[in-house]
Order: structure tokens, then C-alpha cells, then sequence
């Protein structure tokens, strides 16, 4: 909780809210919490955003391939991971789902599966030495 309180407090764009949804709503995966989200707010268009370290990693995630199908998938990317991470497992499979960020905006209701891999300007410090320095 420590760490959703100093992502809170950095936080300029108001348009996302950092939540602890997973222990609020008590699940343990992020299909359960996907699912939960989608049947409580049916009118909402959701986006999954992800980190490119958990793109590598994400066919080991539970029910993976469903999650590419309950709402469009937004990778940012990080350091050291863009070519490991569209080379992974999820990305290959899902690769002719791949599209323009630009092309998932919310107005328009996108048929799924549907990705996007932003390459976002990177900080090569480490996040835990970060964290670190906070305390």
C-alpha cells in the first residue's frame, strides 16, 4: 500500500486513478479483477496497462489468452525489454492483433483481441532503487 500511496502522490494526469483494485475487490488475478470490472461498470471501455517486463512474462498469467479478449492491452515499454518483449510468447500469438495506440481510443467500441506497444521515453533507474531513495 506503501507503494500505491507514492504512485498517488506523483500521479499529474487525473484522467488515471491508481487503485489497489485486487485487494479491494479480494482477487488474486488479473482476469478475476478484469471480469469483476467489466460486469460492475458495463459501460465502461477498459484498458489493461501493462509494463513490456510483463508482456515477457505474461503467458505464465493465468487465463492469459482471455485477458486479450476482455478489453484492448496497452504495453508501455521499459528499459532493456522492447525487443525480449515482442519476441514473447503473448506477443507472437497475439501478434496480428498488434495496432497504432491511436487506434484503441475509447469512442469506438474495438473487436477484440487488440494491443498496442507504446515506446514511451524510458528512466534507466531502477524502480526498486527509487523506491529505495524515497524512504
Amino acid at each position: 500500500m506503501r507503494r500505491l500511496k507514492e504512485i498517488k502522490d506523483k500521479n499529474k494526469n487525473y484522467k488515471v486513478i491508481p487503485m489497489a483494485l485486487e485487494f479491494n475487490l479480494k482477487t488474486k488475478y488479473s482476469y478475476d479483477t478484469i471480469k469483476i470490472l467489466k460486469k460492475r461498470f458495463p459501460e465502461v471501455n477498459f484498458f489493461w496497462i501493462i509494463g513490456a517486463d510483463n508482456l515477457l512474462i505474461m503467458h505464465k498469467w493465468y487465463n492469459w489468452k482471455k485477458l486479450f479478449y476482455m478489453c484492448p492491452i496497452v504495453v508501455f515499454d521499459r528499459p532493456n525489454y522492447f525487443y525480449k518483449s515482442i519476441s514473447s510468447k503473448a506477443a507472437k500469438y497475439f501478434s496480428k492483433s498488434r495496432m497504432p495506440v491511436k487506434h484503441l481510443n475509447s469512442k469506438n467500441k474495438v473487436l477484440l483481441p487488440k494491443w498496442s506497444y507504446v515506446k514511451n521515453k524510458l528512466d534507466y533507474n531502477a524502480s526498486s532503487l527509487m523506491r529505495k531513495n524515497v524512504n
